[in-house]
């Protein structure tokens, strides 16, 4: 019998800066997966009438949907409707959030985008997203890195909005959108400086003016808690590495007999399969146990007789 072990490393823990200098393929499909739309109104758990107001005021972007369907939203949207939701709550006006959404939603600066553009990033690019439905292939095979840089460089391509997400679904650092009575905001991640410097600052603001604090950390660890979405939900929007989508890629593709999965705090999860293919109900399950980190090593037996077993490093568990 063959065993072979593959250890799987991990990217959380990682800032936006270090994803967006290291690991580009990876923060481009989690900026696609952020803008996919795919929660229905009833998932924001905001009323449709609500909704179409803040549409109205320009608070969200207005947007049909097909005939005979209802709008869906990203999650990035999905987001954005629970903070102003809880803004709402609290009574701030609707003039303040179309500036907070004004400057969440402009572009991000980086200048640092000449120097990660090169041959080797634009050729992986092309393989990562070749035979995908949802990407023009004609476009994508006459891509050069002049035309990549541009891409990369749109307005709205990346926002101070998606760079925030990111870093608080990577790292998940205590992260809030700070409002003040004399209509100043700011939103705050307290990874960024030392602690007692960032309690100094919100001290002092406390003391010249009541502050109204948004804990957009808790809106997404909120999010990831349920469990009444599909598990590829999850899965698209957690922060995977390659080892750790390749699990899930051999599972789909390949002959599999059994799967062994250590979850921490619950126990060992074991399935056989007799035609060695999942179901999707099976494949439902493992994509939510992969995606909430909530697990140790994974040892899959193929029908071969040989056994892949993927040994974690360190991961987050996501409660």
């Amino acid at each position: 019998m063959n065993i072979q072990t593959i250890q799987l490393d991990k990217l959380t823990g990682k800032s936006f800066e270090e994803l967006y200098s290291n690991h580009l393929i990876d923060l481009l499909e989690m900026q696609r997966n952020l803008r996919v739309s795919q929660f229905a109104i009833k998932d924001t758990d905001i009323e449709h009438r609500t909704i179409l107001h803040w549409e109205q005021e320009g608070l969200i972007e207005k947007r049909e949907a097909k005939e005979g369907t209802w709008r869906k939203f990203s999650f990035e949207e999905y987001v954005w409707l629970r903070i102003i939701k809880e803004l709402r709550v609290f009574g701030t006006p609707i003039p303040l959030i179309k500036e907070i959404k004004a400057y969440l939603f402009s572009s991000a600066d980086f200048t640092s985008i000449s120097t990660i553009v090169n041959e080797d990033l634009l050729e992986h690019l092309k393989a990562s997203f070749k035979d995908q439905e949802n990407i023009d292939q004609d476009q994508l095979a006459a891509l050069d890195i002049k035309q990549l840089k541009e891409s990369l460089k749109e307005k709205s391509s990346i926002t101070n909005f998606f760079a925030l997400l990111v870093e608080i679904i990577y790292s998940r650092p205590p992260a809030y959108l700070l409002v003040n009575a004399k209509g100043e905001f700011a939103p705050i991640l307290l990874n960024k400086v030392k602690t007692e410097e960032k309690l100094h600052i919100l001290l002092e603001e406390m003391q010249k003016s009541s502050l109204l604090s948004i804990n957009i950390t808790q809106i997404i660890e909120a999010f990831f808690s349920t469990t009444h979405f599909s598990g590829s939900v999850y899965y698209n929007l957690s922060p995977l590495s390659r080892k750790e989508k390749e699990v899930l890629d051999i599972i789909r593709l390949q002959r599999v007999h059994r799967i062994e999965i250590d979850i921490k705090e619950e126990g060992p999860y074991k399935v056989e399969f007799k035609r060695y293919r999942p179901t999707k109900g099976t494949i439902d399950q493992i994509e939510k146990i992969i995606a909430k980190g909530k697990y140790g090593n994974i040892s899959l037996h193929m029908a071969e007789g040989n056994i892949l077993q993927f040994v974690e490093t360190e991961k987050r568990i996501i409660k």
